[in-house]
């Protein structure tokens, strides 16, 4: 049997599951071609100068979209900017507030993406999903 959302309740079951707590992003910096069989072991985070993963709280998550059945939530831009080094990544991961909880891995199209000290790298959080479930 397959389960439909709707448009309209796709977009706020995203809004719903995005408001209930704070998510962490982080950078990773190994040449992975994220799965769905991608662990967090398989990601190795930025370490260097100026890296921090960055918070997002729940009520950042303030809008969303659909568009073709698939719905995507947006929280405002966020940023890291290295220090005194040059930063190489290759994309970036979600987790629990704690680390342990590994949500959505996305690489970015153009990996790898180089930063340069002083110069930030910005990222749109969002967070998509389709209309159409198989149970």
């Amino acid at each position: 049997m397959n389960q439909i959302y709707p448009d309209q309740g796709l977009g706020q079951w995203l809004l719903k599951m995005t408001q209930f707590s704070t998510l962490r992003f982080h950078l990773f910096v190994n040449n992975v071609a994220p799965t769905n069989a991608t662990v967090l072991a398989d990601l190795t985070e930025e370490s260097t100068g100026g890296y921090a993963a960055v918070d997002v709280i729940a009520a950042a998550w303030a809008s969303y979209s659909v568009t073709a059945s698939v719905g995507t939530a947006l929280a405002p831009p966020i940023s890291w900017t290295p220090v005194a080094t040059t930063w190489t990544t290759y994309g970036y991961y979600i987790t629990d507030v704690a680390g342990t909880i590994l949500l959505p891995v996305a690489r970015f199209d153009a990996a790898p993406i180089t930063t340069t000290a002083g110069n930030p790298l910005l990222l749109t959080p969002k967070i998509s999903d389709f209309s159409k479930f198989t149970s």
